[in-house]
């Protein structure tokens, strides 16, 4: 039975693995989001992932509300906290998903950019 991380594959029911996969908060959803050929974005089945790994991303992803919409700033530290556990997370993404994904997060401080777990493998020295 093939594995449910098959890339590509002509099994049916196995899920198939985007090139790229983003790690974004966004209100009433995971915060992993698959970007295709384009540019095109959508959720990322949660099934590209084991529960225990979709749950925190879930939490991370709600915690954006509290950490960026309470009425009284938080402030930098709280900021911080939360894009420092995108990149952990990102990096446990990377490890399910493997060296074929392209696994991004944002961050937004100090300016507004998305970073790689791993450069992509066409920009990989040989």
């Amino acid at each position: 039975m093939p594995d449910a991380v098959t890339r590509r594959t002509a099994h049916p029911g196995a899920v198939t693995v985007p090139d790229r996969v983003l790690l974004a908060a966004d209100s009433e959803a995971t915060g992993l989001w698959s970007i295709g050929p384009g540019g095109h974005c959508g959720l990322a089945p949660a099934t590209l992932l084991d529960t225990g790994l979709v749950s925190e991303l879930q939490a991370w992803n709600d915690s954006a509300d509290h950490v960026f919409g309470a009425p009284e700033d938080l402030g930098r530290e709280a900021r911080a906290a939360f894009w420092r556990t995108a990149g952990q997370l990102a990096v446990r993404v990377q490890a399910r998903l493997g060296d074929d994904v392209e696994v991004l997060w944002s961050v937004a401080e100090p300016d507004w950019c998305f970073r790689w777990v791993r450069r992509p493998r066409a920009w990989r020295s040989p």
